[in-house]
């Protein structure tokens, strides 16, 4: 696959190929931008390795909180036109943020944006909250069946030995595959998120 070309890659591959070239260049600062997306689980744990045993900065742009809670040590957060700054863990940083939100809002009372995310919410807005998210869990539940199914059915097709033959759509099976087992990861993670949080 080394002789290929990179039009032919993949967005996973092509996310491969990047995260290589500049780990091979030895820089000492990284600017990654949501460096663990699309990409399937074995090739984020190598991201997560390569980035645990990095020697240099890395300033990240992140939806996943596995990754940041395993390797953040700074977090920022844009929030209602303001930065906030803090130093330490994502974990510590999830228990202090609505101290901080409040801070925040406090120094920067005349922020063209401003909202009440700090006050505390109603009864009713707590049970419609529960209930939409329930609505949502339920959703979720069906949509990871759906890919679930998928998924075994595309490595059904895989252990097919009349397709070894065929590089093409052995090919494209594993692409498929790599995007659905993406896919299945994020809606897996947002499921457990989400049962907890109900």
């Amino acid at each position: 696959e080394v002789f290929k070309n990179v039009t032919e890659l993949s967005g996973g591959e092509k996310a491969r190929l990047a995260i290589a070239k500049l780990m091979v260049s030895g820089p000492n600062t990284l600017l990654l931008d949501e460096p663990t997306n699309h990409l399937d689980t074995n090739t984020q744990e190598a991201v997560e390795n390569a980035l645990r045993d990095y020697q240099g900065s890395v300033i990240c742009i992140s939806h996943d909180r596995y990754l940041i809670h395993k390797h953040a040590t700074h977090i920022w957060e844009f929030y209602n036109g303001s930065m906030i700054s803090f130093e330490g863990s994502y974990e510590y940083y999830v228990e202090k943020r609505e101290e901080l939100l409040k801070f925040t809002e406090k120094a920067n009372p005349n922020s063209s944006n401003k909202t009440t995310t700090a006050k505390e919410p109603s009864r009713y807005q707590l049970h419609q909250n529960n209930k939409a998210q329930q609505k949502y869990y339920k959703k979720l539940e069906k949509e990871i069946a759906k890919l679930i199914s998928a998924k075994a059915s595309l490595e059904e097709k895989l252990s097919d030995p009349t397709i070894t033959s065929d590089y093409k759509a052995l090919e494209e099976l594993n692409e498929n595959l790599e995007l659905l087992s993406s896919e299945l990861n994020q809606k897996e993670s947002e499921w457990i998120k989400l049962s907890e949080s109900i």
